[in-house]
């Protein structure tokens, strides 16, 4: 089972300066956001000094010695000092919200991971995304240009996650080592899951991995037997594994990473169309296995098995899509529509081949394994139109 950040949108808010800019936020107090507020921010005065806008000390002195910013939200921008000293300042200077804005156009709005000490977070604190317009840079600040009487509103909502459904870093990819079977079978949400923590009462911890995602699917799997309790294994590990979605634009290209896709278990309990192999592995493999191939040209023969469990008769399209591989491969089937009686099953022979012009360009593939021969897996998918 591959990892992904299950996370579509985070807990957090938008801010706009009173200007018409706006940006992306986190929520990192414990407070909730004002509707709206004064803001200041330090390009309101091009003599202040740039350790004013990182809201760190300057030779022990307040970055903002003699500024009233009493009922005002500030914003400073990451970086040179910690995030305590920066709330401490703040606080100490009578803000009423501190919002720390990134340093770095390719940094996340979401600063994770980050503490502020014993520095008591008695004002709501918020993270947002670098900012930088023609029209906010006059003063040469990368910040929020403030004018004198702007207002910041604050609106709490979700704020979407750029790496939502996308693998993590860590989970890793196939084939499977030895005879370069077609690993990791599915994915589900394995960053950043929230579980009860043993020994704790009722304590939560928060942890990342594949032995995060692994109980994702294992769910899933019940509750396709507790629907389908007559089905065999492999009916069942089917279900699962054919009706996983993906998203083209974020995963073309790494099947080897994700599998056959995101977990969709509503999907894998109403859908009765089966596609597997007709022989299972001692692995319980649900993708038909070609191995791995070192010859000049390529055709090899698998039988799968097409099992009808809706309940009714079914009329059954199979088709193929070759991804990120060369010209002169090609996957046909011995039967490409046909009507699969209510409760039977087809068997139907998959052959894989492969020009040899196609063999030799494999060799500088990214995907290739074992001296530079080529792993040749089939994954199956169904859907409305049973593919």
């Amino acid at each position: 089972v591959a990892a992904v950040d299950g996370a579509t949108t985070f807990p957090g808010i938008t801010v706009n300066d009173g200007a018409g800019h706006t940006g992306y936020g986190m929520k990192l107090g414990t407070l909730d956001a004002p509707a709206s507020m004064p803001f200041y921010s330090t390009n309101m005065n091009q003599s202040i000094t740039n350790n004013s806008r990182l809201g760190c000390l300057t030779a022990g002195v307040s970055p903002w010695n003699g500024i009233d910013l009493t009922g005002k939200m500030l914003i400073v921008q990451r970086g040179t000092c910690t995030f305590q000293e920066k709330l401490h300042n703040a606080r100490l200077a009578g803000a009423a919200g501190l919002i720390i804005m990134q340093n770095n156009a390719n940094k996340n709005a979401y600063l994770s991971g980050i503490t502020f000490g014993a520095e008591p977070m008695d004002i709501p604190i918020y993270s947002t995304q670098y900012y930088t317009n023609a029209a906010l840079t006059t003063t040469n600040l990368t910040n929020w240009r403030a004018m004198h009487g702007a207002t910041v509103s604050i609106t709490a909502g979700g704020v979407p996650n750029p790496t939502a459904t996308q693998a993590a870093s860590f989970s890793s990819g196939g084939p499977r080592f030895g005879d370069a079977g077609f690993k990791p079978d599915i994915s589900s949400p394995g960053v950043s899951v929230v579980s009860a923590a043993l020994g704790t009462g009722n304590g939560a911890e928060t942890m990342s991995g594949t032995s995060m995602a692994a109980p994702h699917a294992t769910g899933d799997v019940a509750l396709v037997r507790s629907a389908h309790p007559t089905w065999t294994a492999a009916q069942t590990k089917a279900a699962v594994v054919n009706n996983a979605t993906k998203d083209a634009a974020k995963w073309n290209g790494i099947t080897r990473v994700m599998g056959n896709g995101l977990i969709q278990p509503a999907a894998a309990i109403s859908n009765g169309l089966l596609v597997y192999p007709t022989t299972i592995s001692k692995d319980g493999d649900t993708s038909l296995s070609f191995g791995v191939r070192e010859d000049n040209a390529v055709s090899v023969t698998r039988l799968l098995t097409v099992d009808n469990q809706t309940g009714a008769a079914t009329t059954v399209h199979l088709s193929s899509a070759i991804e990120a591989a060369p010209a002169g491969y090609n996957v046909t089937f011995s039967k490409n529509d046909f009507t699969v009686a209510k409760g039977a099953s087809v068997q139907v022979i998959a052959t894989f081949a492969a020009t040899s012009a196609a063999m030799a360009a494999t060799s500088s593939q990214q995907d290739q394994v074992n001296n530079g021969s080529y792993s040749v897996n089939l994954i199956f998918g169904v859907g409305n139109a049973h593919r």
